[in-house]
């Protein structure tokens, strides 16, 4: 049952997610990145995969305040706090350069919000010129938007979706910033869905046994230089 439990099972890709990484990495080291979300090495390291660093989650487990939000030594002194501002401080994001959270809500909201004379745009932009604009509501296949799977895939991961295979409304709504030849219209931070998400999963662990977000705190601990790691 608990292999079924599509909440714990690692997103279901085409891609190699370690050949996924290394493509952010290289888009970021040319600065080549379209997206424009994150300058930082996060989304080499954002895409939440399961059975990593065991020893590490168990440490972070045990000596984990979930009142504090945070992770401290035997003695009680605080090592690491995990919160949006922690994590935007390790992505070196300034805080006017923050942006808007992004939830699935935020981003299905997006989509919903458009008129309907507005919503074939998005399709007009992305859409291979061989593929009709659909019909129907959405889930859409991937397939549809050939030259933007690796943003569907990225989001998919990030979001905890089971697959990504499917473009439901909240990938629409994604989608739907980005305009051929200018920046896109929104800048999205997840440091808030990635802080509530390491704080669920830290705390519901005993039970479930299952923590996506070990590279995260890996790096967050890396660049904290406590003492206290020793």
């Amino acid at each position: 049952m608990v292999d079924k439990d599509l909440k714990i099972i690692d997103t279901v890709t085409d891609s190699n997610l370690l050949e996924f990484h290394c493509w952010s990495h290289d888009k970021l080291i040319d600065q080549a990145n379209d997206i424009h979300l994150w300058d930082s090495i996060l989304p080499k390291c954002a895409f939440s995969q399961t059975y990593q660093f065991p020893e590490l989650i168990k440490l972070c487990e045990i000596n984990y305040l979930p009142n504090e939000r945070a992770i401290v030594t035997p003695t009680q002194e605080i090592l690491l706090t995990i919160n949006a501002q922690s994590i935007n401080k390790m992505l070196h994001i300034q805080p006017e350069l923050e942006g808007v959270p992004l939830s699935i809500g935020t981003l299905t909201e997006l989509y919903l919000k458009l008129d309907f004379p507005k919503r074939p745009q998005i399709f007009q932009t992305f859409l291979a010129e061989i593929a009709q604009i659909p019909k129907k509501n959405p889930p859409y296949s991937t397939a549809m938007f050939p030259e933007q799977t690796k943003k569907v895939t990225m989001l998919s991961c990030i979001l905890g979706y089971f697959t990504d295979e499917n473009v439901d409304e909240s990938i629409l709504g994604f989608l739907s910033i980005f305009c051929p030849g200018q920046p896109p219209a929104i800048t999205f931070n997840f440091s808030q869905l990635l802080a509530d998400a390491i704080y669920d999963q830290l705390v519901t662990l005993p039970e479930k046994r299952v923590f996506k977000y070990s590279l995260v705190l890996f790096h967050m601990f890396c660049i904290s230089n406590q003492k206290g790691l020793q």
